[in-house]
Order: C-alpha cells, then sequence, then structure tokens
C-alpha cells in the first residue's frame, strides 16, 4: 500500500508594499475558513471510487468467468449424461452443474448502476433443484437458493484485488479461491 503525505496548502499573502499601503486595510489575504480546511480537495481519491476501477472490476468478472469455464469442462467429461453450462449476462453469470448452480451478480446502487465500484456489490447465489430437463437460465425458474453471500471489493489498484464478506473485517479473497470457494461448496472440483 502507497501512503502518500499531503502538505496543505496556504493561501498567498499579500506583498509586503500593499501591506504597509492605506489600501491595505480594503484587501485582505484568503485564508482557508476552518470548515475546508481537511477537505476531499487535499487528498487522493481512493482507487475503487476512481473511473479506471471500472475497468478492473470488468476484468474480475472476467476472470470469473475463465476460472469457472475449466472446472464445467471437467465435470462434463466426467459426468456426460448431466448438463453443464454457463450463461453470461451484463453484469451476471450464471453457472449450471447438473442440478445446481451457482450465480455471480453484480449489484449496483438501487435504482440504476452504482457510480463508483466501492458502492457495488458482489452477490454470490448457490442454487439446488435446478431443472434437469431444461436448458438455459430458464432451467433455474424451480431452484431455490441454498446459500448465499454478499462481497464488497477491495482494492489499492487493479493488480490487487481482493473479495471481502460484506460487513466483515475477515481476510480478503481473490477472485480465483472466491470461484475455488463456490465450486467446492456445490460439490464440484475446481
Amino acid at each position: 500500500m502507497r501512503h502518500e503525505r499531503t502538505i496543505p496548502l496556504r493561501a498567498p499573502e499579500a506583498p509586503r508594499a500593499l501591506q504597509d499601503s492605506a489600501v491595505a486595510g480594503s484587501i485582505k489575504p484568503s485564508r482557508p475558513t476552518p470548515a475546508s480546511v481537511g477537505s476531499g480537495w487535499d487528498r487522493p481519491i481512493p482507487y475503487l471510487s476512481q473511473p479506471r476501477a471500472q475497468s478492473a472490476l470488468r476484468h474480475q468478472l472476467t476472470a470469473i468467468f475463465d476460472e469457472l469455464e475449466p472446472a464445467l469442462e471437467r465435470r462434463r467429461a466426467e459426468e456426460p449424461q448431466a448438463t453443464f453450462e454457463m450463461h453470461v449476462l451484463p453484469h451476471r453469470l450464471i453457472a449450471r452443474l447438473a442440478d445446481t448452480g451457482i450465480s455471480f451478480s453484480w449489484v449496483g446502487a438501487v435504482g440504476g448502476q452504482a457510480p463508483t465500484v466501492s458502492e457495488g456489490r458482489l452477490l454470490v447465489i448457490q442454487w439446488a433443484g435446478v431443472e434437469t430437463q431444461m436448458r438455459g437460465v430458464a432451467a433455474l425458474r424451480s431452484a431455490r437458493p441454498m446459500r448465499e453471500r454478499i462481497y464488497c471489493p477491495e482494492a489499492a489498484d487493479s493488480e490487487h484485488w481482493g473479495w471481502r464478506v460484506d460487513g466483515s473485517d475477515g481476510p480478503a479473497c481473490s477472485t480465483s479461491a472466491l470461484v475455488a470457494e463456490w465450486l467446492a461448496g456445490c460439490g464440484t472440483r475446481g
């Protein structure tokens, strides 16, 4: 983690010649008011509140797909009679593993997209009772949620991304570890 030191700026004082003149009474050097000292202007914007974090988020959502795809291929080879498929929707990925499923959904602010990544959450749900005779997302209509968890993103930059259980002070995990945990919960080897 990079630490930056911010030095508060002081307003320039009036030139000495003006301070001594009769005009100096009508010109006062501006100084920050107590309410403006320590405002957001003198602090760096956290990474997840910056627009460039959106690109890193898209990369992490793609990484979830990249982690799930080989696991589904292995299961498909082991159980050719069962249905293993993935559905990619905007801000959502659903992996079907025979009669179970896992959905990974990026959820923004209520009523629209979160203005920053820091305000969004990743909702992960494990589903049971997925319809075995039906294909596609419609197979989840009969499913019921068995386990769910909400994760908040944690990142200092695009290279150091993690997911922490929302409301927890436990350690953050990588995208790879997050997917492996949920696959293990579905009895799927990652």
